[in-house]
């Protein structure tokens, strides 16, 4: 059994520690840090998991240490390690490249990967993408996958290309949540409770999700396919569609990922 370490307790390692301890039981093991102990212990007990003392009794520990804290914390992190020699580095930070991260480390870690998930994985629904460093086996690799498999899917990408992934998947959780809270404002609007209409949007938007994803899988209807199946001649749902799209929609769409792209290439120069 492997002993996944996460050194940073905020959300998102809180829910990579949850979706581990949820759905990688008979595989993995955890061992969390955080600077403040008040943050760890709680979830930790919540867990069953070991408390390290410090980064490097984590690293010692772990067969697996993910850096779980904010991307200007991560050099600061990385360089005062001990010993990562052991262990394979895992970093979830936006805009630390590989590069980046093997400069930040005092010496070469057991192996490096770059993932970014998002906050569903607590759930065991997140979108992770994962992209190895070139000194790192594939089946190092493999392993680090297994451990985000317990969190939801993955995809091993290249890594020119999480910018763009970090937007679509660990960005697009905070769009969709305002993108609900949005349309049920408009349910409250006209007339149905807020709580209620809360519950409605997110059904809805769930179980659109799944129909896309069903589709996906058999290789038949894509998002515009099925959009044209729900439109019916002078009806409802093309007249909301017509009207979002007039108020910009898709073209939302596409600043918001643009925008967060931009702000991923921006923190990788900044290093």
């Amino acid at each position: 059994m492997l002993t996944v370490g996460i050194l940073g307790t905020g959300s998102m390692g809180s829910a990579i520690a949850r979706g581990v301890a949820a759905n990688g039981k008979e595989k993995f093991r955890l061992c969390l840090y955080a600077r403040r102990k008040e943050s760890s212990a709680p979830l930790a007990e919540e867990l069953g998991a070991e408390v390290a003392t410090d980064p490097d009794d984590l690293v010692t520990k772990s067969d697996i240490t993910v850096i779980a804290v904010k991307p200007y914390q991560v050099n600061g992190v990385l360089s005062k390690l001990a010993d990562p020699k052991q262990t394979i580095i895992v970093s979830v930070a936006a805009g630390r490249s590989l590069a980046t991260l093997q400069e930040d480390l005092p010496t070469d870690a057991a192996g490096l990967v770059r993932v970014m998930p998002n906050v569903n994985a607590s759930l065991g629904r997140s979108m992770s993408g994962l992209a190895a460093s070139e000194g790192t086996s594939p089946e190092t690799l493999e392993k680090v996958v297994q451990v985000f498999d317990c969190c939801g899917n993955t995809e091993v990408i290249s890594e020119d290309l999480f910018p763009a992934f970090a937007a679509i998947a660990g960005c697009l959780p905070g769009w969709i949540f305002q993108l609900i809270d949005s349309f049920a404002r408009a349910g409250l609007a006209h007339g149905i409770p807020k709580a209620q209409a809360v519950r409605i949007v997110a059904t809805a938007m769930a179980g659109t999700a799944e129909n896309v994803e069903a589709q996906a899988a058999k290789g038949e209807l894509t998002p515009t396919d099925l959009v044209d199946t729900v439109l019916s001649p002078g009806g409802t749902t093309v007249a909301g569609l017509l009207a979002a799209e007039a108020a910009g929609l898709s073209n939302a769409a596409t600043a918001a990922v643009n925008a967060a792209v931009q702000k991923d290439n921006e923190l990788s120069r900044a290093k």
